[in-house]
């Protein structure tokens, strides 16, 4: 652990003057391999760690955002709320990723989706979306929907790489002007 951290400050001191920190970023996401492994959200440890995403741009959402994380958790049921987190293996404390799904009339939906970005593009998404489409065929469900932003190009792609279909007939509170909404169908036959 403190070789890897000695390299990071290494390259964070050389990386200012030769590269730019991204390029140095991606390079060391190469070299630091990451383990990491899928589990249902615990509140009694994960609350504090899941009030943190999504609030990088807006951090004066974080209030909001853990107050109505506070209510699902308290009201969650597996038939209609679950979140999946994503643990660092080294640091289980450490959430990188987590997926919020939610039972919407007849269907289920992907309500919430983030990977801190040290460690994106290392397959969590795909690994946390995969996981889940996995939960809910075990229970039968026919539809998964989610709404994603229409300039997340990278997001569509993985979304379509699953299987889920551009549907312009969805209608729920999450889709806002420029997003996407997206279907897949038949979930419980494969």
């Amino acid at each position: 652990m403190a070789i890897s951290t000695a390299i990071i400050q290494t390259a964070r001191r050389l990386g200012g003057r030769v590269l730019s920190w991204p390029a140095v970023a991606a390079c060391l996401k190469f070299l630091l391999p990451l383990q990491y492994h899928i589990r249902d959200a615990d509140p009694s440890r994960d609350l504090d760690a899941l009030a943190l995403f999504g609030t990088a741009f807006q951090p004066g959402f974080r209030p909001a955002f853990r107050a109505s994380l506070e209510q699902e958790f308290r009201s969650a049921t597996p038939d209609h709320h679950r979140f999946l987190v994503t643990a660092d293996t080294a640091r289980s404390s450490r959430l990188v990723g987590y997926i919020r799904l939610e039972a919407r009339r007849q269907d289920w939906w992907i309500t919430g989706m983030e990977v801190r970005p040290w460690y994106r593009r290392r397959g969590i998404a795909e690994a946390l979306t995969r996981r889940a489409i996995r939960i809910l065929q075990g229970s039968g469900v026919e539809n998964v929907c989610l709404s994603v932003r229409g300039d997340n190009l990278s997001a569509i792609q993985l979304y379509e790489k699953l299987g889920f279909r551009r549907e312009s007939g969805l209608s729920d509170p999450t889709l806002r002007p420029g997003d996407i909404g997206m279907m897949l169908n038949k979930v419980s036959h494969g």
